[in-house]
């Protein structure tokens, strides 16, 4: 999430259980993050689903040369801005991974922008001024666009499912569903599924159940060398 919040190096009864099952997780603290300085959160500013995303991707390269990870068997799950990291991994890299479950995830900055409670975010992280009375133009909504994982909408490979909360007015449902029409459209395999509530802290258990599950049908295999990155 955030993409300026940070994932701190204590227990997570969720990681714990995902490594119970023969999982290796990796949990990327990308620039931007909060607790490495102002200077680290502000170098994310116009560079979303650039340096995030690469940061990400080396993190799992990387996991994956130093813990001989099959290379057939990496998987990645996230939510909100997490979510908005996972549909530019597997459009990005659309060969990398085998499957991704994807929560509320930011899909279009430019269409969200005049339908979420926070449109001053969608400005800023695609590097425009924050100005409560400026219009959108064709130049700003171009900007907002081209940062956004629909603009690799055409590679995606990656089965996904995507976890839909229908009461989010941070990150609106639209973002959700018009990615699985898309992907429909396109012949990919997915599903969705949507609930009333947010998919935040009142329905954690069952965001991870259905991960797990997804991963599970998808690379058929239940214990070590698989690669879960979040």
């Amino acid at each position: 999430g955030g993409p300026h919040t940070c994932a701190p190096a204590g227990y997570s009864a969720n990681h714990a259980a995902v490594s119970q099952l023969g999982y290796c997780s990796v949990v990327v603290n990308y620039r931007g993050s909060s607790g490495f300085g102002q200077d680290s959160i502000v170098s994310l500013l116009g560079k979303v689903g650039v340096n995030d995303v690469q940061d990400v991707q080396t993190a799992a390269i990387k996991a994956m040369s130093e813990l001989n990870i099959d290379p057939a068997k990496v998987f990645i799950h996230g939510g909100s801005h997490g979510g908005f990291l996972c549909a530019h991994g597997i459009g990005q890299f659309p060969t990398f991974y085998r499957a991704a479950c994807i929560r509320n995830p930011v899909i279009n900055l430019a269409a969200m922008h005049s339908v979420t409670d926070i449109c001053d975010w969608t400005l800023v992280e695609a590097g425009l001024p924050d100005d409560p009375g400026m219009e959108s133009t064709v130049e700003s909504m171009k900007t907002m666009l081209e940062c956004s994982p629909i603009v690799h909408i055409n590679k995606v490979k990656a089965a996904t499912l995507m976890l839909i909360g229908e009461m989010d007015h941070r990150v609106p449902p639209s973002q959700g569903h018009r990615y699985i029409r898309l992907l429909k459209n396109r012949n990919v395999k997915c599903r969705y599924w949507c609930m009333h509530g947010f998919f935040l802290v009142q329905h954690v258990g069952m965001r991870w159940r259905s991960a797990v599950i997804c991963l599970f049908r998808q690379v058929r295999v239940t214990k070590s060398h698989t690669l879960w990155t979040l």
